[in-house]
């Protein structure tokens, strides 16, 4: 029988992430009726944050609920960035282009190795409203580039894919899925745990 999941989130960049998660099992993805849960993103931690929001979501809706949550770390920026604030920290009534201008702006005096960033990723399943698993990682060590150069087909909602960059000058989303492997990407090392988690839920 086919694995019945909610996917946690309002945000269309992320619900694509999560349904690739699932690429390959018996999952049937459903649509929530009514308003979404909201729920407080208030932990200092992604781990916790995405437990949060599959709990959460999984009470409200019912059944099992997949959720993440994940952000861009910049070291060279200390106490005055918060990854687990990507989003919010920038900006939440503007748009992608905005977000990535503001932050340029404030990186616009760091050079070299202060432009040093990488990515957190945590994911989370819950159903009924308890925690049954979740997982945690980072990885792709690279740079915040000089210029914002988003993905013109893709949606909105991931914006820092086009500021982050590889040394050589590739932006996320344009590295291929053997360039993400190779880097550690965070969602390429959790495809595999949670891949074989949600295939024995079912």
């Amino acid at each position: 029988m086919a694995l019945e999941l909610t996917l946690a989130t309002l945000n269309a960049a992320k619900a694509v992430r999560l349904r690739s998660l699932c690429d390959g099992l018996d999952v049937t993805f459903r649509d929530v009726a009514g308003d979404p849960p909201a729920i407080a993103e208030t932990s200092v931690t992604h781990l916790g944050n995405a437990i949060a929001k599959a709990v959460g979501w999984s009470r409200v809706v019912g059944g099992a609920a997949l959720a993440s949550d994940g952000g861009l770390v910049i070291p060279a920026l200390g106490d005055g960035w918060e990854s687990t604030l990507t989003r919010r920290a920038t900006g939440e009534d503007v748009g992608d282009a905005e977000r990535a201008r503001r932050l340029l702006a404030r990186m616009r005096d760091l050079e070299g190795s202060r432009r040093e960033a990488y990515w957190a990723e945590a994911i989370a399943v819950a159903r009924d409203g308890v925690l049954v698993c979740a997982w945690e990682t980072d990885g792709m060590l690279g740079r915040i580039g000089e210029e914002f150069r988003p993905d013109a087909n893709g949606p909105e909602g991931f914006w820092a894919d086009g500021l982050w960059e590889t040394p050589e000058g590739k932006k996320r989303w344009e590295l291929s899925e053997n360039e993400r492997a190779v880097g550690a990407d965070p969602w390429a090392q959790l495809f595999e745990p949670v891949s074989s988690f949600l295939a024995r839920m079912a």
